[in-house]
């Protein structure tokens, strides 16, 4: 058996060496979150037309409950570190109580109204900003000039994209059966886009606050998927009943499954990013979904291409850009020299 390689007593070593390692799986988990996530909102948004909101989120908790289980059973009988502590923990359960409340649920009711092409990009751009203000204000974390550059072109994106609302009604919300049930108009889809961003913002956040312990990674996925199949699972039966539900076509139940396993892994992707860099940033490279999102739009569910859409993603492409540059500048920013415990070597009487 080879023998680790040993280190002199006082030897230093920079932690800029660790940083390649901690950015490449945090951007790794970044970019895999994206594109998980991109074909899961693809799939929600075929949901969404004909099926009630509820019910969607209610199969994309439980599937992500039951997927990710023996895992967790697992580290559970090798008594693994797994809760955080307490305040940290109230706040996590917090985080995954309204997320499913308001941001599953919010989703789906904003896919019915506006589609995917718009309602994507308008909560993206949502999220990142009130991530980095509550970033800022609640963790401490760094905002620096030129990122409120580009949150501030972030915000004016958002707003390029509402001017193309109405558009996106006509092409999306008059046409779906699960809109008219619904009753929701173009500004109620605006309303729920842009707070199901404020939502997943504040899950991010309480996330981040999390995973500085040592817990389970899978922590936190578990305590929101097991908080929708609560709550979500007893909603959806009380607003279509037993029979209604179970009259859903099968092809339905597959695209939502599927869905859910999308869901799954984006989200496990989320916590390994969300444990080696700052929210603001996994954030930004999570927003990629936006040009996904705007593609399917257009080439899969016919809706409108609008000039309000095309010039508020470059907007916001420029702004993720800027902030970008901001994120290559601080992990580029010189590290402090720290000692290293020298390793020791295994005695005779221990185990």
């Amino acid at each position: 058996m080879s023998k680790l390689p040993s280190q002199k007593s006082g030897e230093m070593t920079s932690s800029s060496e660790l940083i390649p390692i901690t950015l490449g799986w945090g951007v790794s988990g970044g970019v895999a979150a994206a594109l998980f996530y991109s074909v899961a909102n693809g799939l929600l948004r075929h949901s969404a037309e004909t099926i009630e909101p509820s019910l969607v989120s209610a199969v994309k908790a439980v599937g992500t409950c039951l997927i990710f289980l023996p895992i967790y059973l697992l580290a559970i009988w090798r008594r693994q570190p797994l809760l955080p502590p307490g305040k940290d923990l109230i706040w996590l359960i917090v985080g995954a109580v309204q997320v499913q409340v308001i941001g599953s649920i919010g989703l789906q009711v904003a896919f019915a109204a506006l589609g995917v092409a718009l309602v994507v990009p308008l909560y993206l751009g949502t999220m990142v900003a009130s991530s980095a203000l509550m970033g800022r204000f609640f963790l401490n974390e760094p905002l620096r000039p030129i990122s409120l550059v580009a949150l501030l072109l972030l915000m004016l994106s958002a707003l390029l994209l509402c001017g193309g609302a109405e558009q996106a009604f006509m092409s999306v919300g008059q046409s779906s059966p699960q809109a008219k049930v619904l009753g929701v108009s173009t500004w109620w889809g605006v309303f729920a886009g842009s707070v199901t961003g404020v939502s997943y913002a504040i899950l991010g956040i309480v996330i981040r606050r999390a995973v500085r312990h040592s817990i389970h990674p899978l922590t936190p996925v578990m305590l929101v998927s097991i908080s929708g199949s609560i709550l979500l699972t007893p909603l959806a039966v009380y607003r279509m009943g037993w029979e209604s539900m179970w009259q859903t076509p099968s092809s339905q139940w597959t695209v939502m499954w599927l869905a859910a396993i999308c869901n799954a892994v984006g989200f496990w992707s989320l916590i390994v990013a969300l444990k080696r860099l700052p929210v603001l940033y996994v954030n930004a490279i999570n927003v990629s979904q936006a040009a996904f999102a705007a593609l399917a739009g257009v080439w899969f569910f016919g809706e409108f291409a609008t000039p309000w859409l095309w010039s508020g993603l470059v907007l916001m492409s420029i702004g993720f850009a800027v902030l970008g540059l901001g994120t290559t500048r601080l992990f580029n920013r010189p590290q402090p020299m720290t000692a290293v415990e020298p390793l020791r070597s295994p005695s005779a009487n221990e185990d």
